[in-house]
């Protein structure tokens, strides 16, 4: 069993990439809490104490994104692949360890450019890997011998579209709870939040791709779903 790890090209590459995603969406969501924080009759009340929440704001974005480039490079530089001749195991620091058969393989997906992905009937229970790992031809060749790889192309664009047009639209749909006045928007619109922040934070927990360290963190998002619950009842309650 011969064992595998990321080039380091691909590390600065994946770090990058995560600072790119991090940071506007991050800008947009602080600019979002300020409007909140800022709307209403308490405006001038707000303006008083807006230089000690813009001090806070940056210490809490400087302290998350330390952690969040600490995360991504315990990650990436712990990724292992021992392949052999039918069996496929990866490796990850926190998080948990995927163990897959030959037997087990329902398909084998290159994308161009990106790398190739072994699927299970188990939805949960994949892995990728990425085209700059270290002998990428090496282990292509020796999947092939369990099964003919089909090439795609490369659909991470529109996965990065995704991730940015749900982490701008959750903080736009935060902010229309909490600034608009009108029931027959606020409530379904809270609905809408509350079940699909709900649904995340299972997503998260289950996944066992996911760092251990995100999976406690994202219990935090319980608290932005009971100041959407407040909202949207004060409405139907009236």
């Amino acid at each position: 069993m011969k064992e595998y790890k990321l080039s380091e090209n691909y590390m600065k590459h994946e770090k990058r990439k995560s600072l790119l995603l991090a940071l506007p969406i991050t800008v947009f969501a602080i600019l979002s809490g300020l409007i909140v924080g800022g709307y209403g009759d308490e405006f001038h009340e707000f303006l008083k104490v807006l230089p000690m929440v813009l001090i806070l704001i940056v210490i809490a974005v400087i302290i998350g994104l330390k952690s969040g480039n600490k995360y991504n490079k315990d990650s990436l530089t712990s990724y292992r692949i021992e392949l052999s001749e039918n069996k496929i195991i990866k490796y990850q620091k926190n998080i948990s360890t995927i163990e897959i058969e030959q037997f087990e393989v329902i398909s084998l997906t290159e994308y161009k450019n990106k790398g190739i992905m072994i699927n299970t009937e188990n939805k949960v229970k994949y892995i990728f890997i990425p085209v700059s790992i270290e002998d990428y031809s090496e282990i292509k060749k020796l999947l092939s011998v369990w099964m003919n790889i089909k090439v795609k192309e490369s659909e991470s664009k529109n996965a990065l579209l995704l991730m940015y047009i749900t982490g701008i639209g959750t903080a736009i749909g935060f902010l229309v709870v909490m600034i608009c006045e009108y029931p027959y928007i606020v409530v379904p619109v809270g609905v809408i939040m509350i079940v699909t922040l709900i649904w995340s934070i299972v997503t998260v927990l289950r996944s066992p791709h996911t760092d251990k360290r995100l999976k406690k963190n994202i219990l935090f998002v319980i608290l932005p779903i009971l100041a959407i619950l407040a909202r949207t009842l004060s409405f139907i309650v009236k």
